[in-house]
């Protein structure tokens, strides 16, 4: 059967079937009519093929021609309008009628929405009930094209096991269609799924003994597994942009966790878990670089080795982390093009890890920006590598992670003393006067100290003012060493300390009190020539009364203190109630 297919206009899909002589367009009675064309084409059946002729130029193939031998699948343009030319003889037809109708029945399985290794099993028992395979079986790679994984699998009879042989060519060998034969007894026929260069899995069938599957069975098995190709690529694209859009909306909750701390140790908590969970890595890591900027520290880590990263320097520009120090660009094992480690990569030194992720940590998103360290991630939890995917969504995350840590280096330098490490005075006033309002709020205690070192003068006229600074440092961790986590230290005054203990009675506020005076008294500071310095402090405490104010309070505080510096010093004195 010969005929023209009209490509174009309100004729789209008519057949027009070619006889002897057929005309094309123009104004001879009898013509396939084409509206707008002056002068026809006549098609002549010549032999076992049709030619078609004109006195003016026409096109097939995008060509200009009066004359053309005409092929299956040739289209013919006139007149703006298209036609398509087939020639197929009779068993052609018959013998492909069939074969379409069970394409169709593959393609609607296959594009149903129907979870795809289910789909796959359903297409699979279509084929055996069209062809003569006694078994048949899909298998499709891995998300991350490592291995192959058997999707579905069917048998002709219930006796014949479904199962297929698992040792077949791997995905690199699956660029073309091969025979072989596997353990089983029949011929097996592995098509592969592929799309453009890209190789997704492939069928394998058994056929008949002793000559296996006939041809036209191949040429439908073969029709059908380019339309599987394509449904599988569809489907890991699917499943791909799902999980990509699960991934970023965990990213997009850490950002917004991150963005809410201030201070450093709970942004790299939440860093290293966040990591953890949206890669599913089994080892993160945090490294900062130290002051100078020739080496950095592990700050933060999840490892469940037993040895703790933690203790571990890193020197900027040796191993895979000190590379990305040095060159502030990312790195990833294995390489996605060749599929070995970076050069470089000794897996015998300290970390052992088969696949890893770093991504440097800079302060902001700007050009220039400063460089403060780097995240790693290392073997996901079931084994699979880390992919390019992975490696931009982790740098999403470390853009993060480094503007939370600017902010929070920026608000410690804003909030904390640099030479004590306790909070600045201003700090101070604004955290007393939010605690004291929701201690008389809420009618929960809240108890005041303040601190003044004793004859501090004395250390700066006779050992110098280093000194000075050294005996301040030393008081600074001495308090820090002795609060209670929900309390608040800060430096008051030039020698003198305030602590807020928010929740704390008197008596017990009284407790930690009594433990930074010990921790000031066990303070041994060098005082150079002058020997050792020893220090003490007087403090004064005050409980919150309900009709205070910040000011009161730390009046009452105050007034403590002046009574214990001139009692004797190196003592605690509480306020009257």
């Amino acid at each position: 059967m010969s005929f023209l297919l009209s490509l174009d206009g309100p004729s789209t899909g008519q057949r027009f079937p070619l006889g002897a002589v057929v005309l094309l367009g123009g104004p001879a009675a009898g013509a396939i009519p084409v509206p707008g064309a002056e002068v026809s084409v006549e098609i002549r059946h010549a032999g076992r093929r049709y030619v078609a002729t004109a006195t003016e130029s026409f096109r097939v193939n995008d060509s200009e021609t009066k004359e053309h031998a005409l092929r299956t699948g040739d289209v013919i343009a006139l007149a703006g309008k298209r036609f398509l030319f087939r020639n197929e003889d009779t068993s052609t037809v018959e013998r492909r009628a069939p074969h379409l109708g069970a394409l169709y029945r593959v393609a609607a399985v296959l594009t149903g929405g129907q979870d795809f290794p289910a789909a796959l099993g359903t297409a699979l028992s279509v084929l055996l009930e069209e062809t003569a395979a006694r078994r048949a079986a899909a298998w499709l790679s891995s998300d991350d094209g490592g291995k192959l994984e058997r999707a579905a699998a069917c048998a002709r009879s219930s006796d014949a096991p479904a199962l297929l042989d698992a040792s077949y060519p791997t995905l690199p060998a699956l660029q073309l269609a091969v025979v072989a034969r596997g353990s089983s007894s029949g011929p097996l026929l592995v098509l592969p799924l592929a799309v453009r260069t890209h190789a997704l899995g492939a069928l394998v069938l058994e056929g008949p003994e002793p000559d296996g599957l006939p041809e036209r069975d191949v040429e439908l098995l073969t029709a059908m597994s380019l339309i599987a190709a394509v449904a599988a690529e569809n489907s890991r694209n699917a499943r791909q942009m799902e999980e990509y859009g699960r991934l970023l909306m965990s990213i997009e909750k850490a950002t917004m966790w991150l963005s809410g701390y201030l201070e450093r140790d709970p942004i790299l908590g939440e860093a290293v878990g966040f990591a953890r969970s949206i890669f599913k890595a089994s080892h993160v890591s945090i490294a900062e670089i130290e002051p100078g900027g020739k080496s950095a520290r592990i700050v933060r880590a999840v490892n469940p080795r037993k040895t703790d990263p933690t203790q571990y320097h890193i020197t900027v520009g040796e191993g895979m982390c000190g590379r990305v120090l040095a060159t502030g660009k990312p790195l990833l094992s294995p390489d996605p093009v060749t599929g070995q480690p970076p050069g470089g990569y000794d897996r015998s030194k300290r970390f052992k890890t088969d696949s890893f992720a770093i991504v440097p940590i800079f302060a902001s998103a700007s050009e220039g920006a400063d460089l403060l360290g780097a995240i790693n991630v290392a073997d996901k939890i079931g084994g699979r590598p880390f992919n390019e995917r992975d490696l931009e969504l982790l740098a999403v995350l470390a853009r993060a992670v480094g503007v939370a840590l600017h902010n929070a280096r920026l608000y410690e330098r804003a909030t904390v003393d640099s030479l004590t490490r306790l909070f600045v005075r201003q700090h101070f006033f604004y955290k007393l006067e939010v605690l004291l309002a929701a201690a008389l709020k809420t009618r929960r205690p809240l108890s005041l100290a303040i601190a003044d070192l004793d004859d501090f003068k004395k250390v700066n006229d006779t050992h110098g003012h280093p000194a000075g600074d050294a005996v301040l440092r030393a008081v600074g961790d001495a308090v820090k060493k002795s609060v209670r986590p929900a309390d608040f230290p800060a430096r008051y005054g030039g020698e003198e300390f305030a602590v807020i203990f928010p929740g704390a009675t008197l008596a017990e506020a009284r407790a930690v009190c009594l433990s930074v005076l010990e921790a000031v008294r066990s303070a041994e500071v060098d005082g150079g020539a002058g020997g050792k310095i020893r220090i003490s402090a007087s403090i004064g405490l005050a409980e919150l009364r309900s009709g205070d104010t910040p000011e009161s309070l730390i009046a009452r505080a105050d007034a403590a203190q002046y009574r214990a510096k001139y009692g004797g010093k190196n003592r605690l004195v509480e306020a009257d109630k």
